[in-house]
């Protein structure tokens, strides 16, 4: 008598994610929605291409946002990540008082080392009894995001932590160690009051920087920064003439005074753009000396 042969089928095992896919995508995912990386995790996971290529499903814990990440399995390289669902942020139960935004956009921008500019709120949760509330922050250059607790009430930031992205752009290309650059602009403070048009001129070196403000053709209004540098960066990673230099002022001189230089002490940031002065913020101990300068990126 013929035995009848038994056919058992067992059910598929699936191929675990390896952890620097999973890590690949929660890190890309997180930047798309602009949360820290720690909200997110994977969900699930589709079939293993014959190039190694998986999809991975991916939810944001806070907001039950979705979305799915390609992802590479042998190199870890994530070819796209596509939001499919859910909210993008937490809701806003109330608006964020200027002075607290503000005060955490300046201290994000420390604590990253960028400009103010660079960085922007783009969400918050509630605020507690006290009035503190958390801002959601990211730097608009690198994508990389903060989480910072200040008190509405007062604008008393009481952290900032940095929560994902990358921490630095590109590398920049090295600025130049000396030069000569100029822009032309708005100038307030000092002897030229509420605002005036106004020229700048820069002149540095290794040994240190001489700025100049005027009212063209320099015969009016004037004052003269010179001191040492403390630090030079760069700020583009493709232009070396777009930096930004930060100065300890020894000594000033203004059109109010005839141009007679006074020993003193103080601080002066010079953003350069394209080898052209957009930005000046300079004050020392003399009485009237601060100024700022905001020039043309293009004339």
């Amino acid at each position: 008598m013929a035995l009848a042969s038994l056919a058992v089928t067992y059910p598929a095992i699936a191929q675990p994610v390896p952890p620097k896919a999973a890590n690949a995508c929660i890190q890309r995912t997180a930047e798309e929605m602009v949360v820290a990386t720690r909200d997110i995790s994977v969900v699930s996971a589709g079939p293993v291409s014959t190039n190694g290529v998986r999809t991975l499903f991916m939810r944001n814990n806070r907001t039950g946002q979705t979305a799915e990440c390609r992802v590479n399995t042998i190199d870890g390289f994530v070819l796209s990540v596509t939001m499919t669902g859910g909210t993008t942020s937490p809701p806003t139960v109330q608006p964020v008082p200027p002075q607290a935004t503000n005060a955490c956009i300046q201290r994000t921008a420390e604590e990253m080392v960028v400009a103010t500019r660079d960085i922007s709120v783009v969400s918050a949760g509630s605020a507690n009894t006290n009035g503190v509330r958390t801002l959601f922050m990211r730097n608009n250059q690198t994508g990389q995001t903060a989480e910072c607790r200040v008190n509405t009430i007062d604008g008393t930031v009481l952290s900032v932590t940095l929560t994902g992205g990358s921490s630095t752009p590109p590398p920049s290309s090295s600025p130049p160690t000396q030069g000569n650059f100029s822009g032309r602009g708005q100038a307030s403070g000092s002897v030229f009051g509420g605002g005036r048009q106004a020229d700048a001129s820069l002149t540095f070196n290794q040994n240190g920087f001489s700025l100049g403000l005027f009212v063209p053709p320099g015969t009016g209004a004037q004052v003269r920064y010179q001191g040492v540098i403390n630090r030079l960066r760069g700020t583009s990673p493709n232009n070396p003439n777009s930096f930004v230099i930060e100065g300890r002022v020894q000594s000033f001189a203004s059109s109010a005074n005839g141009l007679r230089v006074t020993n003193t002490a103080g601080t002066c940031q010079i953003e350069i753009f394209d080898a052209r002065i957009v930005s000046t913020s300079c004050n020392t101990n003399v009485r009237n000396s601060s100024t700022r300068f905001t020039g043309m990126r293009q004339f």
